[in-house]
């Protein structure tokens, strides 16, 4: 266990054997989460996703998909053929 120093705007060296070790890079990130009295540094997951797609990662989205799922998981689904599909769809226009 090392002891590292918070500076005046409250940033902290992590020591470069500690670095060296998890293969920490300089641009790297990381979410902090309070622990009882202490803190948990982790490395923070980022995904590139492309603009054309960002809108399947919005809340409302999201939301929906959820609403979806929760619908299936429960039973409230029907299995249609293609033309009863097309069908059900277009009465909903």
């Amino acid at each position: 266990m090392r002891a590292v120093t918070i500076s005046s705007k409250g940033q902290i060296a992590i020591p470069k054997e500690v670095r060296d070790a998890l293969h920490i890079e300089t641009g790297d990130r990381f979410t902090i989460e309070i622990s009882g009295n202490g803190i948990i540094l982790k490395p923070a997951v980022t995904i590139t996703v492309p603009k054309e797609q960002a809108y399947f990662w919005t809340q409302e989205v999201q939301e929906k998909l959820r609403g979806a799922e929760s619908s299936f998981q429960k039973g409230r689904s029907k299995n249609y053929s293609p033309d009863a599909l097309i069908k059900e769809l277009e009465k909903r226009r």
